[in-house]
């Protein structure tokens, strides 16, 4: 009699304590951009975050919420059954500042934790306890602390026998998928229900897509056929065998969709679309920049300019700066501020090699004023010093250059190893600094992709013996060089690429220019007595 009281007591306890778990293997969360959205957690209720990121991992999936955050960054669960007994989780310092995380159920403080210096450290909050029944919501919020992993939250509940639980784990409730999807899988989750059509089953699973009905008595995949441009609501109940529903009635829906590409014709109609809109870009553009980094690209036409991060290697083409590309598909993204174009399809064109876009001449000033404008674009500044903490560039360094008026803005070595990296920095004033346009904690930057975006040094060493008179500048059809004694020198223009692009011998006075493009060139001028360089501008 003791034995059987004893197992009575023992299953008795097996439901008074089931145990709920959140390992945010459902969460989708990547990249290192702190963004607010949904994701479907285990338990089947749908799970909120505030200003967190997903590329930190403790075991699998996890969650960090990020420092000093507007809103303050949270986590919290939707509403969770069956009360909540004692509640534990890991939880890991990111970086070198302290965790100071709180932690609520039903807006009740019951816990908070910490680290000291513990960086990378996964620690144990141990057995909270709670003892909450009923309906219930959990809530990790960082408002005083630094950026905190969270991973692996158990709970047990508060008395009562387990209910019958049902979730539809994928695909999530507002899931896109990208218009080259074909198929979707369905994937169910039941707990503490016995799905079947045998004598020993509890009930099976009706679910509707669309208003059709299909009795499940398994809890296997099942595949949808979606097409692009259609949107789709996936209905799950648990049902007896009679067909009714459970009291209370255990049913979930999603919805989800299919997006279709949205033409743009330019890169600045790519750029206006929102964040997550799949695009297909019609029209071409050149490309100024690639690094085998994510396979990148940097694309501009007449309009703008936009970055290509290719870090599933979807574009398997093989490019080079100068290339005119279109036919591009993907998806309009951000990182770090940065709009970027993520491929989905490879099927981009070249369209023709050896192309050149010139570098827009910008001043400082309006650059920093308006960096958004030149985002990912090819600019040069005039007339700059380089300093920085060495006399020698290194990579994913900071440089500040000086223009001839004063002003300032930051010159970042981003593309590595490229071939002025070890080379001296200029000890002297240049003509110029070209590249790519950026921008980090609202100040813009300019990141030069090789020894050709670096002007010479202006010195006025490089007058021998007579004066030389270049007019007019800006020019337009042609320009007039002039030496005080009037003798012949011979010319060479070079684009900001550093290519010559007109050379002509013993010029005595008019040098044509109608074959040029209108931006910035370097013209030399030389003889036995002459050997002089001045910046020339094409109008």
């Amino acid at each position: 009699m003791k034995k059987i009281t004893l197992l009575l007591l023992l299953l008795v306890s097996t439901f008074s304590f089931a145990q709920g778990t959140e390992t945010f293997d459902n969460l989708t969360l990547t990249g290192t951009s702190y963004v607010d959205g949904t994701f479907t957690g285990q338990d089947g209720s749908t799970w909120e975050y505030l200003q967190s990121r997903g590329d930190y991992q403790i075991s699998g999936n996890a969650i960090m919420l990020g420092r000093n955050r507007t809103p303050d960054a949270e986590v919290k669960s939707g509403s969770i059954a069956n009360g909540i007994g004692t509640l534990n989780f890991d939880y890991m310092q990111a970086f070198s500042n302290n965790v100071d995380l709180d932690v609520y159920v039903n807006n009740v403080l019951v816990a908070n934790v910490t680290t000291n210096s513990e960086q990378n450290v996964i620690k144990n909050s141990g057995n909270i306890s709670v003892n909450v029944a009923g309906n219930f919501v959990l809530k990790f919020l960082n408002t005083n602390g630094a950026q905190v992993v969270i991973d692996n939250v158990t709970w047990t509940a508060n008395g009562g026998t387990p209910q019958p639980a049902l979730s539809i784990t994928a695909p999530t409730d507002g899931q896109i998928f990208n218009p080259n999807t074909t198929s979707v899988n369905a994937s169910f989750n039941v707990q503490n229900f016995s799905v079947g059509n045998t004598a020993t089953s509890d009930g099976y699973i009706s679910w509707v897509l669309n208003s059709t009905t299909t009795a499940k008595y398994d809890t296997a995949d099942e595949t949808i056929n979606v097409s692009a441009g259609n949107s789709y609501t996936l209905t799950a109940e648990l049902l007896d065998f009679n067909g009714n529903p459970l009291n209370p009635a255990v049913t979930q829906t999603v919805n989800f969709s299919v997006a279709n590409y949205t033409p743009v014709a330019t890169i600045q109609d790519l750029r206006d679309l929102p964040e997550d809109t799949y695009a297909e870009f019609t029209g071409e553009a050149t490309i100024t920049f690639l690094q085998n980094f994510r396979n990148q690209k940097y694309i501009e036409d007449a309009t703008a300019a936009i970055l290509i991060d290719d870090n599933n290697d979807v574009l398997t083409n093989t490019y080079a700066i100068g290339d005119n590309i279109t036919g591009l598909k993907g998806l309009v993204g951000a990182h770090n501020g940065i709009a970027q174009f993520y491929p989905v399809e490879d099927i981009a064109t070249i369209v023709s090699n050896g192309n050149t876009i010139t570098p827009q001449t910008v001043t400082i000033a309006d650059f920093m004023a308006n960096y958004n404008d030149y985002e990912s674009e090819l600019i040069a500044i005039e007339n700059v010093t380089i300093t920085g903490d060495t006399n020698v560039f290194t990579n994913g360094s900071n440089y500040t250059i000086t223009e001839n008026t004063g002003d300032s803005s930051v010159l970042r070595t981003n593309f590595y190893n490229v071939d002025f990296i070890g080379t001296n920095l200029p000890t002297e004033e240049i003509s110029f600094v070209a590249g790519i346009a950026s921008h980090y904690s609202g100040k813009g930057q300019i990141f030069p992709r090789d020894l050709n975006d670096f002007g010479e040094v202006l010195s006025t060493d490089n007058i021998q013996a007579q004066d030389v008179s270049i007019y007019p500048n800006p020019a337009n059809t042609y320009v007039n060089i002039q030496t005080t004694n009037n003798q012949a020198v011979n010319i060479a223009i070079y684009n900001l690429l550093g290519q010559e692009v007109l050379t002509q011998n013993n010029v005595q006075n008019t040098v044509n220019l109608e074959g040029l493009q209108k931006g910035l060139y370097i013209i030399k001028v030389s003889n036995a007595h002459v050997n002089f360089t001045q910046k020339l501008i094409v109008k």
